[in-house]
Order: C-alpha cells, then sequence, then structure tokens
C-alpha cells in the first residue's frame, strides 16, 4: 500500500500579509486508502500522511514565494518607475527543497523604454539561473554525508522528500565542497579580525597569510607521518603491574585543564587519496585548545592554517600577554616544534604525548633489532627509564647496544629521536600519579570524529576539498556553532568566560 495512493486538494482563499506576517488561509482535502484492519494499519496510515505532509508543503511553499514576488514588486522602488515598467507575464522557476521540488512562476517585467525583461526576484534573492536548491536541502545533504556514503545520503534525501531524482549524485559533493569553502573563509575572517584589533599579537604569534598553502617536506613525512589508530599498539608501558599504553591515555580522559592555564593539542591525520589530485595522501591539520572551563576545535588544510586560527584564539585569551600559561601537548611533529620554539614568550611548555613517544620507540627498535624476542628484551627496560624521566640514562643505555643490533641506522634514529625531543619529555610517572595530562587524547579523538571515522574506510579515497569541508563541518559542530552558523551565514565571535577575559 503505497504513497501514490494518497491524493491532496489545496485550495488556497487568500494569501496576504500585513505588519510583517505572511498569512496562507486554504482548504485542504487529502485522499488515500483505508488500510486493512490489522497490525499493519498504523503504519501504513503514518506512511500516507508523511506523504501527504510533504505534497502540502509544497503548495505552501509555492503559495508563500509567490505572494513574496509581488511583494517585491509592489514594492516603492518598482511603484516609482510605473510609468516605465509593465507586467510581461511570468516565467516558471524551479527550486529543489528538502520536501521536494518546487516550480513558481515568477512575475516578469518590461522596460517601456527598451522593451528589456526583469525578473525583479531574481535580482532580490540571488537565485541561479536554472535551478536553485534551498538552504535547508544543502544542509541535509552535508548532514548525511558526514555519516553515510554519497549513494547513502542521496538514497535518504529522497526517502525523506517523497520524490526520486531531486539532486544529482554529483550535486551533493559539489554542496559539501562548497559549504566547506564558506565555513573556512568564516573561520580566517573570524581570526583575522582578532589580528586586526591585535597587531601585537600578531607579531608575536608569527601570524602568516590564511591563504598561503604550505605542503608537508621530505622530512616531515618521513619523520612525523600520522599515525594509525591507538588500539594498534596496546603494549604494556615497561614494567610489572604498569598499564598498557591504551589504558594510561583512557584514564586521561576525563581530566581537566589547570585554571590558569590553556592547552593546544595539535595534530595532522592523513587519508588516501583519489588519483585527479596528483597525490598519494591527503594531509589535514587539526586541534583541540582547552582551559579549565571549556574547549574549541579546529580543522584547516595546512598548518600556517591551522596555527592562523589557533593564535588569534590564544590571542583572544591574553597568552602573549601573560594571563594565561601555555601548554602544549602533541606527537612532537616539527611543524609543532618549529612553531612552539619560535613563539617569543617565557609562559609556554610543551610534552611529547607519551602514546606517541612509546610507539616511535617500538617501530625504530622493530627495525633495529634482530627479531620480536630481541626488542621485546630492550623495550621494556628503554620504556621504563623513559616512563620515569631518566632521559640520559635511556639514551646511554640504547648507545651501549651499538654492535648488537641488526640495523645500527634505525638505533641512532631513535636516539637522535629522543635528543631532539629531550626538553619536551618530562616524568610522565609523576604527571600520571598527580592526575596531570600525559597523552594528546582529546585531538586525537577529535581526528577519529572529524577524519578516521569517515574518510579511512577500506577501498576510500578523497580530495583535500572532501576531507577539509566533512572535518570543519565536525569542528563546527563540536563547537556548538553550526545552529549559528545555518542561520546567519556568519560564525560567532568567541565569548569567554569572565575569568578568562583579558585584564
Amino acid at each position: 500500500m503505497g504513497s501514490e495512493n494518497v491524493e491532496t486538494q489545496f485550495d488556497t482563499q487568500a494569501v496576504e500579509i500585513h505588519n510583517g506576517v505572511l498569512t496562507v488561509t486554504a482548504t485542504i482535502e487529502v485522499r488515500y486508502e483505508m488500510p486493512n484492519q490489522d497490525a499493519d494499519l498504523p503504519q501504513h496510515l503514518e506512511a500516507h500522511i508523511e506523504t501527504a505532509g510533504q505534497q502540502i508543503k509544497r503548495e505552501l511553499f509555492r503559495e508563500s514565494i509567490q505572494r513574496a514576488d509581488l511583494e517585491l514588486v509592489l514594492e516603492q522602488r518598482f511603484r516609482k518607475q510605473e510609468g516605465r515598467l509593465h507586467r510581461n507575464g511570468s516565467k516558471v522557476y524551479t527550486f529543489k527543497t528538502i520536501f521536494g521540488t518546487v516550480a513558481v512562476p515568477r512575475i516578469r517585467l518590461r522596460q517601456s523604454v527598451n522593451g528589456k525583461s526583469l525578473l525583479p526576484s531574481a535580482d532580490a534573492w540571488q537565485t541561479p539561473q536554472q535551478v536553485f536548491l534551498t538552504q535547508g536541502l544543502r544542509d541535509a545533504v552535508c548532514d548525511g554525508l558526514l555519516n553515510q556514503t554519497t549513494s547513502q545520503t542521496l538514497e535518504s534525501i529522497e526517502e525523506r522528500a517523497g520524490e526520486t531524482d531531486l539532486i544529482a549524485r554529483s550535486s551533493i559533493l559539489k554542496i559539501v565542497h562548497q559549504e566547506g569553502a564558506a565555513l573556512q573563509q568564516a573561520t580566517e575572517a573570524r581570526a583575522t579580525k582578532i589580528w586586526e584589533k591585535n597587531p601585537a599579537a600578531a607579531s608575536i604569534f608569527q601570524v602568516k597569510v590564511p591563504h598561503l598553502s604550505i605542503v608537508p617536506d621530505l622530512e616531515e613525512i618521513t619523520e612525523d607521518a600520522p599515525d594509525e589508530e591507538l588500539e594498534e599498539l596496546d603494549f604494556p608501558i615497561g614494567f610489572a603491574g604498569s598499564p598498557t599504553v591504551v589504558e594510561a591515555i583512557k584514564r586521561d580522559q576525563p581530566r581537566q585543564v589547570d585554571a590558569g592555564w590553556v592547552m593546544v593539542q595539535p595534530d595532522e591525520v592523513k587519508v588516501k587519496a583519489q588519483a585527479t589530485t596528483g597525490r598519494k595522501e591527503i594531509w589535514h591539520y587539526t586541534a583541540v585548545v582547552m582551559t579549565s572551563l571549556k574547549s574549541w576545535y579546529f580543522s584547516a588544510e595546512t598548518s600556517a592554517k591551522l596555527w592562523f586560527q589557533v593564535g588569534g584564539l590564544l590571542a583572544l585569551l591574553g597568552v602573549h600577554r601573560g594571563d594565561l600559561q601555555l601548554m602544549v601537548l602533541g606527537d612532537g611533529a616539527k611543524w609543532i616544534r618549529n612553531w612552539f620554539e619560535a613563539l617569543p614568550i617565557d609562559n609556554k611548555a610543551m610534552i611529547l604525548c607519551w602514546y606517541h613517544l612509546a610507539k616511535r620507540c617500538k617501530q625504530e627498535l622493530g627495525s633495529a633489532c634482530h627479531d620480536e624476542a630481541h626488542r621485546l628484551s630492550i623495550q621494556g627496560k628503554l620504556l621504563t627509564q623513559l616512563w620515569t624521566g631518566k632521559i640520559q640514562e635511556a639514551v646511554d643505555s640504547l648507545s651501549a647496544l651499538r654492535g648488537q643490533m641488526r640495523n645500527e641506522d634505525a638505533l641512532d634514529t631513535l636516539i637522535n629521536y629522543l635528543d631532539n625531543r629531550r626538553p619536551y619529555l618530562p616524568n610522565y610517572s609523576k604527571r600520571s600519579r598527580a592526575g596531570l595530562w600525559i597523552a594528546s587524547n582529546r585531538v586525537e579523538k577529535f581526528n577519529d570524529w572529524s577524519v578516521a571515522a569517515r574518510c579511512k574506510h577500506k577501498g576510500m579515497k578523497w580530495t583535500a576539498q572532501g576531507v577539509a569541508a566533512l572535518a570543519s563541518l565536525e569542528a563546527l559542530s563540536r563547537n556548538g556553532e553550526l545552529e549559528v552558523w545555518r542561520k546567519t551565514r556568519t560564525l560567532p565571535d568567541w565569548k569567554l568566560e569572565p575569568f578568562e577575559e583579558a585584564a
């Protein structure tokens, strides 16, 4: 018993506008086949009424658009030209909405002087020449693609509208790419406003042009490639009775940032690239910024654009003036270290995420050692030394192993890795016992939400625009700004808690 058995008749009596209120008065008659008196009756009636509702929505939309069109023609700017403008029939225009396709005749005017035709509504509403896709439909497409494939999104949109062939499959990707580009432009515009008001902060944070595209150099890709999922390295920290790496990081989850501090957890994530991009991988940059009261989520196509946004928030928080102390917690990638080390402020500190440190040790020892048993015999002692902050002892122990390794180059790589990051290796054991942060789990989780869970399924390949769009939408949602964005097409200014505001 399908929806094709539903008929609606919408008879309009009046459509009026008074004091800014549009009123549609109509008689509605709905007819549908009475289902059998059995257990399926409620669901059949529900389906019929849903179909009728979509048909009524289309009629209401059509009547409302036509009345708005007429109101526009009758506005003063057209009245004063009534001696030169004449009605010249109408032209049917197509709107694509979340409740289906609606064709609306729009009033056409003709100029007496030159005979030129005008469509007032096309100019005022800025509609495309052929078909207009409403914002509601665009939002539904974006919401769908965050969790579904393109085909699944198309199917759910058509089912909701009660209409097949509502939009083309290719239009779904275009819509999401456009939304992502608009969002990235809006985030940069918000940060730009801060930099314009705080030129001193801009010089301290060494702000670069936001549209500067930076591709990671070979050293970055080789040395600090983005990590795989956390669960792949669920090995003990390195001493009897110790938790696994995964357990240690999960314990870190509920922790908060101390008052007087702001924590930045930056990261990068990669997905496979489509052949048309000319690249093997798409890199995307993310960050979570936290105070004791609030968290902000960031997403950008390049590290320069990420720091442009993050720096704007740090400037607003007064970090450059010492209003809050800065803690950076990440995987120790070169692009993060370079940014941190270049900051000319005293109230800063950085910690290398314990998970990334332990993982790197396992990887390099795996290459250096003769076999698995050999690696495990060295790894336990090394991780114990690093966990308790005995960095020099760890380096000396590794150096003493020369001549015993299958690949001494890999051993030297690990030693250099530890040496280069020595200032960022604290006593993890003390920090853990004190309930302090040791792992960049918040940004890792955000990477899962924004990119990995959607873009890293088997066989999936992406463009930079697609990854950036989905990540930007997820960041917007996590920041609680999605509703404002969809209503105003602008991002709200960041609001800080009273004690966080600059003095």
